[in-house]
């Protein structure tokens, strides 16, 4: 029984780590997300060294996706450096986590293989296929925390990217209305003024545009993602548990093993969709200051001011909201996510139900 439970893990490991890897390095549908990658690798706080890096050695990237960065690299902290280093150090310390394990697991079973009486070349093929499961696994949790992270950094990337456009959106009405309110009559440096608040407000909103254009193409790549990983979520977090339920209790680190991946297909799924959700939502928030900017304009400013902002809340304030989807299915808010982790709660205890 013991065997046929750590084959059926190992092939599941497998096929996991065949689709998690081939749907992360498959980004020619997003240049977007080339571009996001392109930066993490190379930038160094030099936007010069950056731009020249990007023409001469790379060559097909995203415009607007380095105008997007380059504002929010300016803006606030975003340190592409420290991540890849705090990743790097994650990853090398669930390396040796994943190697204490696995010589655990090993000291653990060696005695059981001596004191079985087989030839020898049984006894190298059982310690090597024995090998696999640890192997496989460490595999697998190595590619899924890449994903993981990139994805958690990209998605709060944008939500810091979001409040600071807004942030600045709110100083520059709060200004427009300070001058307009002070006196019914404006002079001239008042009018230069309010022409300036003008052109930083068609500024930042170009920005948003560059923003949902971003979210839009990298969802291209991302919805794909997402809905394998709760199919395999779900197919994986089954067959962990049928394991479970077929295990004796004298086989401790085994049953280790199954509930270490079973923590990590639950942490992954709910922590990435969280992360998308709370994205979506704020990426949507702006028609509220759309809605605040059309009033506020509306005393001092000319016709084609007014014009341009009716254009930008007629294209940002869609009746669909904007953001990553679920496959093709529908964008991952806060209500669909809500939704999510109840279906997929239910699903288990109903088939934890049938299966015993």
């Amino acid at each position: 029984m013991t065997e046929k439970i750590i084959s059926l893990f190992i092939a599941n490991i497998c096929l996991v780590s065949e689709i998690v890897i081939y749907n992360t390095f498959y980004t020619q549908n997003s240049l977007a997300f080339r571009t996001l990658i392109i930066y993490m690798q190379e930038f160094n706080d030099d936007f010069d060294k950056m731009y020249r890096i990007m023409i001469e050695k790379y060559g097909n990237y995203s415009r607007s996706s380095c105008l997007l960065f380059n504002y929010s690299l300016r803006k606030f902290s975003t340190n592409f450096k420290q991540f890849r280093l705090f990743m790097n150090r994650w990853i090398s310390i669930g390396q040796i986590f994943h190697a204490l394990l696995n010589l655990c697991f090993f000291i653990f079973i060696f005695d059981k293989l001596i004191n079985i009486n087989r030839p020898l070349w049984q006894l190298i093929i059982s310690i090597l296929m024995i090998q696999l499961l640890p192997i496989s696994m460490n595999f697998t949790a190595i590619f899924a925390y890449s994903p993981f992270f990139i994805g958690s950094y990209t998605m709060m990337l944008g939500m810091k990217t979001v409040r600071q456009i807004r942030m600045d959106i709110r100083k520059i009405l709060t200004l427009y209305e300070w001058i307009t309110n002070k006196r019914k009559k404006l002079n001239i440096n008042d009018r230069m003024n309010i022409r300036l608040i003008e052109y930083n407000i068609n500024r930042l909103l170009k920005l948003y545009t560059r923003l949902i254009i971003f979210s839009e193409e990298i969802q291209l790549y991302m919805s794909r993602l997402i809905l394998w990983i709760l199919i395999i979520g779900t197919v994986g977090t089954q067959l962990v548990l049928y394991l479970l339920k077929q295990i004796q209790n004298d086989q401790i680190f085994l049953i280790f093993f199954l509930y270490y991946t079973l923590v990590c297909y639950f942490n992954f799924i709910i922590a990435l969709t969280y992360f998308i959700s709370k994205f979506n939502s704020k990426l949507n928030a702006i028609r509220f200051d759309l809605q605040r900017m059309i009033i506020v304009i509306d005393k001092q400013s000319c016709r084609r001011f007014k014009f341009l902002i009716m254009n930008y809340y007629e294209r940002i304030v869609n009746i669909k909201p904007w953001g990553i989807k679920i496959g093709t299915i529908t964008v991952l808010t806060k209500g669909i996510f809500c939704k999510l982790m109840l279906f997929y709660a239910r699903f288990t205890m109903l088939s934890s139900k049938l299966s015993g």
